[in-house]
């Protein structure tokens, strides 16, 4: 995440502190990680009901974090996963999602270049 981003979100968020910022970021990252595990395992068992439970947490907390991408994708996750007639989507909307939070593990989401 470049310098600006950071500060611009931090500015949205009011009076968090860059530090908090980066230990939320961490702490999403890692709990985001698990339940797209389980997102995986729910969409290999075809229970599309709680893989769109699960969508819906990762987009609301990416939303909360704004990391934007993230809550897209989750959000078109959460989507695909009601409708029947668009759950043949779900399987490539998930691996997006791995590739964009592997970018965003790359970075930390804490770079200030």
């Amino acid at each position: 995440m470049r310098k600006e981003e950071k500060a611009r979100i931090l500015e949205e968020l009011g009076d968090l502190s860059e530090e908090i910022y980066d230990e939320l970021v961490g702490e999403f990252i890692e709990m985001v990680k698990v339940k797209v595990l389980e997102m995986k395992r729910l969409m290999g068992e075809g229970n599309f009901t709680e893989l769109s439970k699960h969508a819906h947490f990762v987009k609301g907390a990416s939303l909360n974090l704004r990391i934007p991408v993230l809550h897209e994708i989750a959000r078109n996750i959460e989507i695909a996963s009601k409708m029947e007639t668009a759950r043949e989507k779900v399987p490539a909307y998930m691996e997006e999602l791995e590739m964009k939070m592997q970018e965003l593990c790359d970075s930390s989401c804490i770079s200030s270049e």
